[in-house]
């Protein structure tokens, strides 16, 4: 049984999307998998911080800020697949505009 290898053919970094709280922003990652139908599909990250109170530092008041992507689960939780990297672009777009309620 062959294994599937999927390829990332596009990368697309989204935001700052204003919301109530902090901005969003998003990295999107257009994959391509040989022989899938349809064949191209989205995986959706987040740009997140983090911040760190480094234990050796003597000042209790001290935070060290770290952004890391991680998988994101507002817009990511939902299937994204299309005919071409544009379809699944699109869609994507929508379901921003549906979480965010961002005007047309």
């Amino acid at each position: 049984m062959p294994v599937p290898f999927s390829e990332v053919v596009r990368t697309v970094d989204i935001g700052p999307i204003e919301t109530g709280d902090e901005p969003v922003r998003l990295r999107v990652e257009i994959l391509h998998t040989d022989g899938a139908a349809p064949p191209y599909s989205a995986r959706v990250w987040q740009l997140a911080a983090i911040l760190l109170h480094p234990s050796e530092s003597g000042d209790p008041d001290e935070l060290n800020e770290y952004r890391m992507l991680v998988e994101d689960d507002t817009i990511g939780g939902e299937s994204f697949e299309g005919e071409t990297p544009d379809d699944v672009l699109r869609q994507i777009r929508h379901r921003i505009a549906a979480v965010y309620y961002i005007p047309r």
